[in-house]
């Protein structure tokens, strides 16, 4: 009786040791059991089974998106294999723009990194959220200084720098500081060009306005709300053009034996009164050459 009762027990051991080799065998995850759900799952799943396997087995050691999705072939109920799926392609969508970002960096690409961040917004974890914010909070601080440096020394604008900066501006609320600065940068150019005209003018014998003056005090008089740099640089082109070289063309053109309201006398009184201009010498010059400008009117 008890080598009955103990031949039944063993037998009952080995028959459930069976079972759980032959369940864990059937549920372990390959890429015949992950075509078997989508198969079932998916209708109208539009691969034949043999070029499933080919491109599974394949990219099943490449793609970080194979690897998650095998994880899911395990789940038998449907719903909960599209659940598994949906998680497992963030999953492998946060790792591929984790690498992305990160091979970025290593390569001091900011730009490319803050592009990714801003076209997989959908596909950002907490911790890639993060991340991103951090990096562009870091790339605005640096692109800022770079933008500024490029600025005060008056060399041409890096649009490079200009949109890396923008993109990071525009992820932490700082769009309009970002375009200001740029705005400064692309005109440092001109201004420094138009100083170098002026001072070049300067020492002629007949002494021109040159045609950067105007174009330059156009574009400052623009700007509604000037910065402290924008103020500076007004104060120095108006110095050269309409107090400086003023002067001298004023000076010259109304010594003339025939004087007229050419073009630049009239560019010379249209900005000496929009920016309030006063000089001890110039003022009386400006006071005949008005008189003439506005005979010729008549």
């Amino acid at each position: 009786m008890r080598k009955q009762v103990r031949l039944m027990v063993l037998l009952a051991a080995v028959s459930a040791m069976a079972a759980t080799a032959l369940v864990g065998c059937k549920d372990k995850p390959s890429c015949k059991l992950l075509y078997k759900r989508y198969n079932k799952c998916e209708k109208d799943f539009p691969m034949k089974e043999k070029a499933f396997l080919k491109l599974c087995k394949k990219m099943k050691e490449k793609s970080p998106a194979v690897k998650e999705e095998l994880k899911c072939s395990v789940k038998k109920n449907c719903d909960a294999f599209k659940k598994c799926l949906k998680g497992a392609k963030k999953k492998a969508a946060a790792a591929r723009i984790t690498k992305e970002i990160d091979k970025a960096l290593a390569s001091k690409k900011y730009g490319d990194a803050l592009s990714t961040c801003k076209y997989s917004k959908k596909n950002l974890t907490d911790d890639l959220k993060k991340k991103c914010a951090d990096l562009s909070a870091s790339a605005y601080k640096e692109f800022l200084a770079k933008a500024t440096a490029g600025r005060d020394a008056g060399k041409k604008k890096d649009w490079k720098v200009c949109s890396t900066l923008k993109d990071a501006a525009k992820a932490i609320n700082k769009t309009a500081e970002a375009e200001a600065i740029c705005n400064e940068w692309d005109m440092a150019d001109s201004i420094q060009k138009t100083l170098a005209k002026t001072a070049a003018a300067l020492k002629k014998a007949k002494v021109p306005l040159p045609y950067e003056c105007d174009w330059t005090a156009k574009k400052l008089a623009k700007i509604k709300t000037p910065s402290p740099w924008v103020k500076k640089q007004t104060k120095l082109v108006v110095d050269a053009c309409y107090v400086k070289v003023a002067k001298k063309y004023l000076a010259q053109h109304l010594a003339a034996r025939y004087k007229f309201c050419g073009f630049q006398m009239r560019g010379i009184l249209k900005y000496v009164k929009q920016f309030g201009v006063k000089d001890a010498e110039l003022d009386p010059l400006v006071a005949k050459a008005t008189a003439i400008c506005t005979k010729a009117k008549k």
